[in-house]
């Protein structure tokens, strides 16, 4: 599947979601095509109620992004190769559940480059907005991210950029590539507005010890 934005499928509903997984039999592949390092793979936008299950989604930019949509289900995929962050929960994006997906070589294509090598960021998961976008953070909220594997990043494995109600839970992340501190990453302060209220990581390995003065109840 060559795929661009996805918006005009529509939404499922809370009883009835929209599953989207390979046919019996069949490996269900995500491609972008021709490959733009600068464009997402799949963007998910102004949906809600969808499931993407069993797929392998590789690409360059960002491979997956989701904007203002909710009730998303990331389960059973493979998430790689791209330029930038391999998964991205974005602006307005709420009730969102990463659970049991291989994610690895993010921000090094296949050639195992470094972050100075690359010049890009590679974040497995990428939770919240930086830079010109950051009056946005706070609009990303109820996140679970949990039972996945992470590996050969350029920057964190998880990286969430002050969003509430984030739980991170029974991950495994390893192998991460990158100078910047901790394989997993909460920043409640510094330059990112919000309030970094009730984040809690618990049963990852490994633990960064960085993140647990921001641990708080979920």
């Amino acid at each position: 599947v060559e795929s661009s934005t996805l918006s005009a499928l529509g939404s499922g509903t809370n009883d009835r979601p929209i599953i989207i997984r390979p046919a019996p039999g069949a490996e269900g592949q995500v491609d972008w095509h021709p490959r733009q390092r600068h464009r997402g793979n799949l963007n998910i936008e102004g949906v809600s109620n969808i499931v993407f299950e069993g797929l392998k989604m590789h690409g360059y930019s960002s491979t997956v992004k989701t904007r203002n949509s909710s009730h998303i289900v990331f389960r059973g995929n493979e998430i790689y190769d791209g330029y930038r962050a391999c998964l991205g929960i974005r602006e307005r994006s709420h009730h969102m559940l990463i659970e049991g997906n291989l994610i690895h070589h993010c921000g090094v294509g296949s050639n195992g480059q470094t972050k100075e090598q690359s010049g890009d960021n590679g974040e497995g998961i990428y939770i919240g907005l930086s830079g010109a976008d950051v009056h946005l953070n706070g609009t990303v909220s109820h996140i679970t991210i949990r039972y996945n594997e992470i590996y050969a990043t350029t920057d964190e494995g998880i990286n969430v950029k002050n969003e509430a109600h984030t739980l991170v839970e029974n991950n495994y992340v390893h192998d991460i590539v990158t100078s910047d501190p901790g394989a997993i990453n909460f920043n409640p302060g510094g330059n990112h507005s919000g309030t970094g209220t009730q984040m809690i990581a618990r049963g990852t390995f490994p633990v960064p010890a960085d993140i647990v003065e921001v641990v708080s109840p979920y």
